[in-house]
């Protein structure tokens, strides 16, 4: 019998997915080729496949096949790793790394490329050291594969989407992948290019997104680069479009859901992310997104210790999910356990290194102390992971607001602005209303009152029923001696509020003045609103996002 026929059948039973029966022939051309590695191999390869690994562990164990081929040593590391036996896992990786490299003496006798090996062998050792939450050693490792192999775009997926890399990082991530010698230019360069755009972030025009989308109408790839990049500037109706798109053709596409689930929260859509929830629970028990879903549900309708109980259990599944630990500290944050909050914010800046939302949020829970110098630490850490984001500037800007340095207020606040005004024929977000009325407050007290009046008008576009608007209007308008005018708004203002005690006193002061009574000229304060805009990371956040992943006003 010639054992290539046979080797030829096996395969085809293994393509057919009949696996006992590509097993049956497995062992047959083992037995026929007295042992080859390459029969080892396909036998190991379907044991794994077919969920045996403890008896992929005891064969590769007594014929000692680590020895012979790097491949066997990712084998039974996987194998470990199945069984989430983690210590068993790395201590077979180290102790290849402390023996030197397994390379046969006669080459690639299996057919597999040693680099493309050792690029899913560091992938796994990079999983390996997330489930034990040894972050740094986990970016390192997804790092190495990429290096090995620039297709191993899963690596790459991983430290986006798990928030490992700062901006700077990824920048620096690309360049080396750019400088590799693998592949072909024509082939590296489609490579680079897709990855690009899985980086790019604030620097990106969004002006040219519909250009893409149209050319890319069916890659759910592309669809979710976008979804994301609507996401981090804030416009969640479009991010919605394109995640309802991709869960259209796809309504199990998880790496689109952590986007999904922030629209839906955003735009209020309560019923759907129910039927969500319910979808993954039922179909995914054992998937952490699932739990994470119900928890953020939960969250939307505000019933905090409901959803403390599902993102504990997402957290259970996988330790080091960072959006499970952040929608567990927003819902501590919610009810004021300040201290809680910060606690969980820190462990999922912990498991997101290189996402700015955990430290910006920690940054405004001290803010909400009156720690204004300890937040004005943490918003500055922000912005060395993500320069220029508007998050922490907005945030920044705030602090230093309330600390009565109004010059470096608006400095901060003008840099976030500055993020939105790369697309002159997009309006800026609803979700940044705040942004234009903390800048209108600090122009105000700078004295530069029609810059004020500029400003809390194009606030007025995008929230046209916010009272505290109307009401610094009129207080403007009362400072540049407008008493008129300045009525005409406090009335606007106590129409929509009518129990406002700063509005009420401005209305009988002003009316004092129109009746020519003595002028009070020592300035009444007026509250300024210095919280973060509704908005999301992760994730962070960027993106993404975070569910809460809201700051509450």
């Amino acid at each position: 019998m010639d054992i290539n026929v046979l080797r030829q059948r096996m395969h085809d039973f293994i393509d057919k997915g009949s696996y006992n029966t590509a097993l049956f022939w497995a062992n047959k051309c083992l037995s026929l080729s007295k042992g080859h590695i390459r029969d080892y191999y396909w036998l190991l390869h379907i044991h794994a496949i077919t969920g045996h690994h403890r008896r992929a562990i005891q064969i590769i164990q007594n014929k000692n096949l680590t020895e012979a081929h790097i491949i066997f040593v990712y084998f039974i590391a996987k194998c470990y790793a199945e069984r989430k036996e983690w210590v068993d896992a790395l201590r077979t990786i180290e102790k290849m790394n402390e023996t030197g490299s397994c390379e046969p003496p006669d080459g690639d006798i299996i057919g597999v490329p040693t680099t493309k090996v050792r690029s899913c062998l560091y992938l796994l050792c990079g999983k390996i050291y997330e489930a034990v939450n040894n972050i740094t050693m986990a970016k390192t490792c997804y790092k190495q594969a990429l290096e090995y192999d620039l297709y191993c775009s899963e690596a790459l997926d991983i430290l986006i989407n798990q928030h490992m890399l700062s901006m700077q990082e990824e920048l620096q991530l690309l360049e080396n992948l750019t400088n590799s010698n693998q592949y072909s230019d024509t082939e590296k360069q489609f490579i680079i290019q897709s990855y690009k755009r899985k980086l790019e972030k604030y620097g990106t025009n969004t002006s040219t997104l519909g250009h893409v989308t149209e050319n890319l109408t069916n890659d759910t790839d592309i669809l979710l680069d976008l979804a994301k990049q609507h996401c981090l500037r804030t416009d969640y109706d479009s991010c919605y479009k394109f995640t309802s798109r991709i869960l259209q053709e796809d309504p199990y596409h998880e790496d689109s859901i952590p986007y999904h689930i922030i629209s839906l929260m955003e735009l209020k859509k309560t019923n759907e992310l129910f039927h969500l929830s319910h979808l993954f629970v039922n179909n995914y028990p054992s998937s952490p997104i699932a739990w994470y879903t119900v928890g953020c549900y939960y969250l939307l309708i505000k019933n905090y210790a409901q959803a403390r109980l599902h993102f504990n259990k997402a957290i259970t599944l996988k330790s080091s999910f960072g959006l499970a630990w952040l929608g567990f500290a927003h819902s501590f944050a919610a009810e004021g356990e300040h201290d809680r909050a910060m606690a969980a914010y820190s462990r999922a800046s912990n498991c997101m290194p290189g996402s700015h939302m955990p430290l910006v949020y920690i940054g405004k829970e001290y803010a909400l102390s009156n720690n204004y110098r300890i937040a004005a630490n943490f918003f500055a850490k922000a912005l060395q992971i993500a320069p220029d984001n508007p998050y922490a500037e907005h945030e920044i800007g705030s602090a230093a607001f309330n600390n009565g340095d109004y010059v470096t207020a608006k400095k901060h606040f003008l840099l976030a602005l500055k993020v939105f005004k790369m697309d002159d024929n997009k309006s800026l977000p609803e979700a940044w209303e705040p942004l234009l009325n903390n800048l209108g407050h600090t122009c105000r007290k700078l004295e530069e009152f029609d810059s004020a009046l500029k400003y809390h008008n194009l606030a007025l576009k995008l929230s046209p029923r916010n009272f505290s608007t109307f009401a610094a209007i009129g207080f403007t308008y009362s400072l540049m001696e407008n008493h008129s005018i300045a009525l005409e708004y406090y009335d606007k203002a106590i129409s929509l509020k009518k129990d406002d005690t700063f509005t009420l006193q401005m209305i009988n002061h002003t009316m004092e003045i129109l009746a020519s009574v003595p002028v009070v000229t020592e300035e009444i304060p007026v509250p300024s609103e210095t919280a973060t805009p509704k908005m999301k990371t992760i994730t962070d956040l960027d993106c993404i996002g975070d569910s809460n992943m809201s700051v509450d006003d």
